[in-house]
């Protein structure tokens, strides 16, 4: 389990990265909203970006991706969304 400040970290580069971060609750992560991305293109251009953009905070590893239908999800399970935000974003 990452810190506070690394999960914080985390959410300021994918912002500054001109992502949207959002809580993801959805398979694979047991109903515990972690940090997350959506994305309409194709997963593996965006998590290029993404390893760039985030390699100075240390290792997160490798995002899981899932298939939405009409995008994918790329999150994060190890990072948990923070708890005082969980209610108000909802990326499930």
């Amino acid at each position: 389990m990452f810190q506070d400040w690394e999960v914080e970290e985390l959410i300021r580069e994918l912002w500054s990265a001109g992502l949207e971060p959002c809580a993801y609750s959805g398979r694979g992560v047991y109903g515990k909203p972690c940090v997350a991305i959506h994305t309409n293109g194709h997963p593996d251009s965006v998590i290029w970006d993404l390893s760039r953009a985030i390699a100075h905070i240390g290792d997160p590893g490798p995002p899981t991706v899932d298939n939405l239908g009409k995008g994918y999800v790329i999150y994060w399970p190890e990072f948990p969304w923070p708890t005082d935000d969980a209610d108000e974003e909802d990326g499930s």
